[in-house]
């Protein structure tokens, strides 16, 4: 009789909900008895970020088009389950997310393979002596927590302490930041009549965001034309050949100059209007150099992530300069919220003229809006992990094989944001940009064979 697997997937958010998805569809076709366990403190395939509690205005910041799992796609989710009717909006509330993927836990665990068995822990993992006893372990967790000061508030926690006409000061100009601000307004009963802004009078007085680099997000770039298309087709083959991260960027300036008209430089990437203007002006038919940048990186990605991922490229200051400027271009957020920010700001309510002036701030409360980035955090269950596998952490990330293999293990696993830069292209809810689990998959399923052969 064959030894059954113990595997432990810590994190089960969707990207846990593919690995047991992977796992189950190996031990199906190989005849593996396996006992799965994931560890998450939250639902299962909901985490913080799909929580069926969060208002509608918490807008998913991917395309629907592109979310699926082993049941199927989100979309058709949607028209099948749900009820909804085309034409489908393109960015839903991401609690509708969760309802799919709640569901689709369900569909998964109603139809599990023989011998095959999950169970799942609502708890953190801390350290590595709690996964002792399994033969494989794979870490899929999202954001770590950041810290606050004394007297902050989080974008996402209780905001019920904000005053009514109070003025407050948002640390970030993200996404996070486009949720807190509808959570002040939208959240407060206030209501918008197509662009316009109707108050409740329970808002903030105004809101005031800040960052580090002193710019909000921008809109995301315009779907190119097929003629467009056809025109960055022609970049995929030279792509594949850079051999440093200053060739990258040559070759996405020439790209990005192509799809322009005109020629372009790297300055061009990086815009010089005054925050309102250039949110009105990226939101007008006539594309920013910066928007075409934005459509470069964003249609030539899946070429991008094979070429610089998993040491493709070396990770020297340019391409990191290049990744950091664009990745903002290219999954930026949806041209509704940016409408809505830009009814905020002809309401009174929303001041974006602070954003490089933090020093010069004053206001009632102050609210950290800023998520962890990607990357390993001090002192995390991934910090761990790695120092078990004897991996390399000197760059702030982990460093794994096409499997997902730490260092020298072939136990200890990981694949997501902790990874990143060294591996691009970690979309919580996206499969399309690599196959880095279903090869873990493909691994457990050959360390259960020779398992078996040994017994």
């Amino acid at each position: 009789m064959s030894r059954v697997v113990r595997v432990a997937i810590v994190g089960g958010g969707p990207r846990g909900l593919w690995a047991v998805e992977e796992l189950a569809r190996v031990a199906r076709a190989q005849n593996l008895s396996c006992e799965v366990t994931i560890f998450d403190p939250q639902q299962l395939g909901r985490g913080a970020a799909y929580s069926l509690d969060q208002p509608a205005y918490y807008l998913l910041n991917v395309e629907a088009g592109r979310v699926a799992t082993g049941w199927g796609l989100l979309n058709e989710f949607r028209r099948q389950v749900l009820g909804e009717t085309d034409p489908l909006t393109t960015f839903p509330p991401r609690r509708t997310v969760g309802l799919f993927f709640h569901f689709s836990w369900q569909h998964l665990l109603a139809n599990l393979p023989t011998g095959f068995t999950v169970r799942h822990v609502q708890q953190r993992v801390t350290d590595i002596s709690q996964l002792a006893d399994y033969d494989a372990v794979l870490s899929v967790t999202g954001h770590n927590p950041l810290p606050s000061g004394d007297g902050v508030l989080r974008s996402y926690g209780d905001l019920s302490a904000v005053a009514a006409g109070s003025s407050v000061a948002l640390r970030g100009a993200a996404l996070s930041c486009i949720d807190t601000v509808l959570a002040l307004t939208l959240g407060r009963g206030g209501n918008f009549s197509g662009a316009t802004y109707e108050p409740s009078g329970f808002e903030p007085a105004t809101m005031m965001p800040f960052s580090r680099s002193g710019r909000f997000i921008q809109v995301k770039p315009p779907q190119p034309t097929e003629s467009e298309l056809d025109l960055l087709e022609k970049f995929k083959a030279p792509l594949a050949q850079v051999t440093t991260g200053a060739e990258l960027r040559a070759l996405v300036i020439e790209a990005a100059s192509a799809l322009h008209g005109v020629p372009l430089t790297w300055e061009d990437s990086l815009s010089t209007l005054p925050t309102e203007e250039l949110m009105r002006v990226s939101l007008l038919s006539e594309r920013l150099p910066q928007q075409s940048f934005g459509m470069v990186w964003k249609n030539l990605y899946p070429q991008i992530i094979t070429r610089v991922s998993l040491g493709g490229l070396a990770l020297d200051r340019t391409l990191r300069e290049t990744i950091g400027r664009l990745k903002p271009l290219t999954f930026g957020a949806p041209a509704a919220q940016m409408h809505r920010m830009l009814g905020l700001v002809e309401a009174g309510l929303l001041d974006l003229s602070m954003m490089d002036r933090a020093q010069d701030i004053k206001a009632d409360y102050l609210i950290d809006t800023v998520q962890s980035p990607a990357g390993l955090a001090e002192g995390s269950f991934n910090e761990t992990l790695a120092r078990a596998s004897d991996a390399d952490i000197s760059q702030g990330y982990l460093r794994t094989d096409e499997r997902g293999f730490v260092g020298t293990s072939s136990r200890w696993a990981a694949a997501g944001r902790v990874t990143e830069p060294y591996v691009l292209g970690n979309d919580t809810v996206s499969r399309h940009n690599h196959s880095i689990i279903p090869a873990w998959a493909e691994a457990v399923g050959r360390l259960a064979d020779s398992q078996r052969a040994a017994s």
